[in-house]
């Protein structure tokens, strides 16, 4: 089964719960073995990362023909990452914890999207005009409203 399989049917699973026909020890059993099976794919995808990210690093520096290779498992990696993530989040999972790795969804540190620039006012642009965005942030943190950004906080996956 898919690791996205797997988080349909524990997403499905866990709605069940809340149903009162149901044999929520069954259930409780079902979604454990689904844990199970999930940690077993994310920890085979970490494997996959690892290991492709050991090669990255083993081509990094190397001719220009290497540079390819390295820049497509980089992207590999990168979509690897993301897949895992998103099913992770999916199933409603924040860490899994196996022999090998721990798998987690960490938020990054929150940063400004600059959605017009021509808003900001002149004394957050720096002598290169493009905007401060960490003073932005600071401002922002102290209560004030700076036209033209707006505050995201996205977030990544760890594997350790």
């Amino acid at each position: 089964m898919k690791l996205y399989e797997l988080s349909d049917a524990y997403i499905k699973l866990q709605q069940q719960l809340d149903n009162e026909d149901t044999d929520s020890e069954a259930i409780r059993k079902a979604l454990e073995e689904i844990e199970d099976r999930v940690e077993e794919k994310l920890e085979n995808i970490a494997k996959l990362i690892e290991s492709l990210d050991a090669e990255t690093k083993a081509i990094k520096g190397e001719e220009m023909r290497l540079r390819e290779r390295r820049q497509s498992l980089e992207r590999k990696i990168d979509s690897l990452k993301e897949y895992a993530q998103e099913e992770l989040n999916r199933a409603g999972m924040r860490k899994v914890k196996s022999e090998l790795f721990t798998i987690y969804t960490q938020q990054n540190p929150r940063s400004v999207k600059v959605v017009d620039k021509d808003q900001i006012p002149e004394e957050l642009m720096v002598v290169s005009r493009r905007p401060d965005k960490k003073h932005i942030l600071e401002l922002i943190d102290s209560g004030q409203d700076i036209p033209g950004v707006e505050v995201e906080q996205s977030e990544s996956l760890r594997i350790r």
